[in-house]
């Protein structure tokens, strides 16, 4: 985790684990908290539930996340997106709220090679 005033950045994880209690999975998610803003940067390869495991060790709720960011579509990146928006519309169903965290990602991820 890395403090810088207002902002705090935690590797979720990124193909190891270098927290007690937090799982390990290939691919790479980071969640970013910024000032009235909380953004989630891929969702790693979607394993066992590893990406909601970890958020929870770490105190991240799905509920929170504004923004999801997808650097490219490589499974590595976005194979927990289904689990990721699955808890994240639950959560906003149990407190009748309205649902956000549009996705981002580079137009060329959604082109078949």
């Amino acid at each position: 985790m890395l403090n810088v005033g207002e902002i705090t950045i935690k590797i979720l994880f990124a193909n190891t684990a270098g927290v007690s209690n937090v799982m390990a999975e290939w691919g790479l998610s980071i969640y970013s908290n910024l000032p009235d803003l909380d953004i989630l940067f891929d969702t790693g390869a979607g394993s066992q539930g590893v990406l909601l495991h970890n958020m929870r060790v770490m105190g991240v709720a799905p509920k929170d996340i504004d923004y999801a960011v997808l650097c490219h579509g490589h499974r590595d990146h976005t194979g927990g997106l289904r689990e990721f928006f699955q808890e994240h519309f639950y959560q906003y169903r149990r407190r009748a709220g309205s649902v956000r965290s549009p996705i981002f990602l580079q137009q060329k991820a959604c082109l078949a090679k």
